[in-house]
């Protein structure tokens, strides 16, 4: 038997929606596993989940990260030692501090950013960008970073500006903070959210700005004028690892990477209403992550952004003479 379990909604269009689709996934490729799947479970109410769960018998759960479900995880797991607890968007870092019976489904999250950070430096007029999220966990962190590092790759110069809302799911708080990232210049804004990010989305549409969608294909599921490319967290594929992992025995506790089990997963969703050179240039800096020609540091700590220099990166390669390398 398998749980899965959010904060977030199952048509949040962000975060929650890929943990649907995962459900999906797994439901279709493994007839033989019983999963259920429950969404917008208030906060306070996770040790009572899992706690049901594991006394239902679930054998694997997959839920949000082990940031946001981190203290319940550490009451009730070892009260349930053979369920399995799978939490997308949790490093090696994270799941030090978790229960044996955890794993962390973790993705690049520093490569999304410094990705969708190139595409925001090269189509923001205002030279300014913005990153919105709910709380400033070491993931969230690295992927701010990463957009930070990014935008300033191709412009030193450019302002970076961040908002933590300290909410998952108040879209009418995303909304108004999106607007105060507006009003302060930014004309291309990240959000990463789960049910507040719908606020993200229509604060960018009726500022007219530029937007950067998570999670899932944002653009496939609502197409926008105002979509540059949405970064994708790959639930779906982590969600059948764990699976696997747990079918054939070889499930443990530690941090899995989503490019050990794909190593050719694409971090970004097809670039929409962008000139061909903003394509060319993020193609060729994936290219170059894969390649290892360029790595981004996993900076963990969310009260940095805004400060980042280049230089912390180690990176040699200008835009220029990247886009002039011959890369498999």
């Amino acid at each position: 038997m398998m749980a899965f379990g959010e904060i977030g909604s199952r048509n949040d269009m962000g975060w929650g929606q890929g943990i649907y689709e995962a459900y999906l996934h797994v439901t279709e490729t493994f007839p033989e596993v019983e999963a259920t799947f429950t969404d917008e479970i208030p906060w306070a109410d996770f040790p009572t989940w899992l706690e049901l769960q594991g006394e239902k018998g679930v054998q694997l759960l997959y839920t949000d990260s082990a940031q946001t479900w981190g203290e319940a995880m550490d009451l009730v797991l070892p009260q349930f030692p053979d369920m399995w607890h799978a939490t997308p968007g949790s490093d090696a870092g994270v799941m030090a501090l978790r229960p044996e019976n955890s794993i962390g489904m973790d993705y690049p999250a520093e490569w999304h950013g410094f990705l969708v950070g190139i595409a925001a430096a090269m189509m923001t007029e205002t030279g300014t960008v913005g990153y919105i999220s709910g709380v400033d966990y070491p993931e969230i962190a690295r992927l701010g970073a990463g957009m930070e590092w990014g935008a300033k790759w191709v412009n030193p110069d450019i302002e970076f500006l961040f908002i933590w809302t300290m909410d998952w799911n108040d879209s009418g708080k995303a909304y108004e903070s999106t607007m105060s990232l507006v009003d302060a210049g930014a004309d291309v804004i990240l959000g990463y959210f789960d049910g507040a990010g719908l606020g993200v989305i229509s604060a960018s549409e009726d500022a007219g700005v530029w937007r950067l969608g998570w999670g899932v294909d944002q653009y496939a599921i609502e197409p926008s004028p105002q979509i540059i490319t949405s970064f994708l967290t790959g639930h779906w594929v982590l969600a059948e690892q764990a699976v696997l992992e747990y079918k054939n025995g070889t499930i443990s506790h530690r941090a899995v990477d989503i490019h050990e089990v794909n190593p050719k997963w694409e971090p970004l969703a097809p670039l929409t209403n962008v000139p061909a050179d903003v394509e060319a240039m993020v193609a060729q800096a994936v290219k170059a992550l894969r390649a290892g020609l360029i790595e981004v540091p996993k900076m963990r700590d969310g009260s940095r952004l805004g400060t980042l220099g280049l230089a912390e990166t180690g990176i040699v390669f200008t835009p220029e003479t990247l886009l002039e390398l011959d890369i498999p």
